[in-house]
């Protein structure tokens, strides 16, 4: 399911519990999926394989109902285009809510 693009942002080294931290950002077909990370390492750990092990924990986290992450689904004018090139039809939703009616 979540075979897509992934990035990892905000990575630090968090002394008190010995780990990196990230977040971790999939974006899919149906949004964007953001999930916090934490992988315990040495502070010596190269950052291209703490990346990995982050990706990874987050990978597993979305195996997890209960685990915490952000979800935000793709915008209507992502997946389909709209006549004007982008713009949110207003025009069409007023005379749709109201009938198109003339006051």
């Amino acid at each position: 399911m979540y075979e897509s693009v992934s990035t990892v942002d905000d990575i630090r080294y968090n002394p008190a519990t010995s780990s990196f931290e990230g977040l971790v950002t999939f974006e899919t077909q149906d949004g964007r999926t953001r999930v916090a990370a934490e992988y315990p390492a040495p502070l010596d750990m190269e950052y291209d394989a703490a990346i990995e092990e982050l990706r990874a924990e987050a990978m597993s986290s979305l195996e997890r109902p209960n685990a915490l992450r952000s979800v935000t689904k793709a915008r209507l004018s992502d997946n389909v285009p709209t006549e004007r090139g982008g713009f949110f039809p207003i025009r069409e939703l007023f005379g749709n809510l109201f009938g198109n009616r003339a006051a």
